[in-house]
């Protein structure tokens, strides 16, 4: 609602909603910093960074397989998109001014849900808070206003669009045979699912960024441009990067080798189409990391056409 009364307040103020209108249009000091704040809080819901994520582990928990892949696949990138291709171009000030605050909080924000994992039983709810993860680090990046961090975050929006899907259809899969959704009910699967437990560990890999994979190209860069722009935060990301790690490799364990918790007597791994689509996701989510320079150019072409 407040979104759409200041679309209606522009419309009045400018007489039009014309992107180029309204980007040559000057506003004073207060009007844009509150134009910038209403659109970003919109669209950083959407994009459910703490505290504004709670909608999205419920979501995920009670949609379906296919919803669970729109959402994290789709939804959650209009909001990246609105925010740094519709309102910053168009209410710089606003977004220059909010950009330290904003990369503060993110910091803070990035730790919140890597604690919280470790307390999750719920399968789709401990992926939900992956992604919540990635949102924030994302946005540590987009607001370094270094081209850098916008190049990590970019990296790390695209791989997330694919590594995010293809957890929740794994998932998906074990639903389907098992009607379970709780960490503590399985047990050795490694054993009895080994096509299962390899590709659900080169998918967990991805998600923390391990070196030799490409979301580690894009958390370096975010690296490298936080430490220019705001130092402290190494004291953040060093204890992120090694606690979220350590959780999933847990949460891994307990799911595919732990010898006490195993309530599932029949087992049945991937046939050959639930193999082959998480293979195929798994080929282009290592291609960057054989040809980085790709993803390297075309967010940097994005910086550029998104900064001028």
């Amino acid at each position: 609602m407040p979104t759409l009364f200041f679309i209606t307040f522009l419309l009045i103020q400018i007489q039009s909603l014309d992107f180029v209108v309204i980007e040559a249009t000057q506003f004073s000091y207060f009007y844009e910093k509150l134009i910038w704040t209403v659109f970003f809080l919109s669209f950083v819901v959407k994009a459910a960074i703490p505290p504004f994520h709670l909608w999205l582990v419920e979501a995920h928990v009670e949609a379906p397989t296919i919803g669970s892949i729109l959402l994290s696949g789709l939804a959650l990138k209009f909001a990246l998109y609105g925010i740094f291709c519709i309102i910053s171009p168009l209410f710089y000030l606003g977004h220059f001014v909010a950009s330290k605050y904003i990369q503060s909080l993110s910091l803070i924000a990035l730790l919140y849900p890597v604690i919280i994992i470790l307390s999750q039983l719920d399968w789709k709810k401990i992926i939900a808070y992956f992604s919540v993860v990635h949102m924030a680090l994302i946005f540590i990046g987009l607001f370094s206003n270094i081209l850098s961090g916008f190049q990590g975050a970019i990296i790390i929006t695209i791989i997330h669009s694919f590594v995010s899907p293809a957890l929740f259809t794994c998932v998906g899969f074990i639903y389907d045979r098992y009607k379970i959704k709780d960490i503590t009910m399985f047990g050795r699967l490694a054993d009895f699912m080994p096509l299962f437990s390899i590709l659900v560990f080169l998918l967990f890999l991805i998600e923390i960024g391990f070196p030799g994979t490409p979301n580690f190209i894009g958390e370096l860069l975010i690296f490298n441009s936080t430490s220019t722009s705001f130092f402290i935060a190494y004291f953040i990301l060093f204890p992120y990067y090694m606690f979220f790690g350590t959780f999933v490799f847990k949460i891994y364990t307990f799911m595919f080798y732990d010898l006490t918790n195993n309530s599932i007597v029949f087992y049945a791994d991937l046939n050959l189409i639930e193999f082959s689509s998480i293979f195929f996701i798994l080929i282009i989510l290592f291609f960057p990391t054989v040809y980085p320079q790709l993803l390297i150019n075309s967010s940097s072409m994005a910086y550029w056409l998104v900064t001028l």
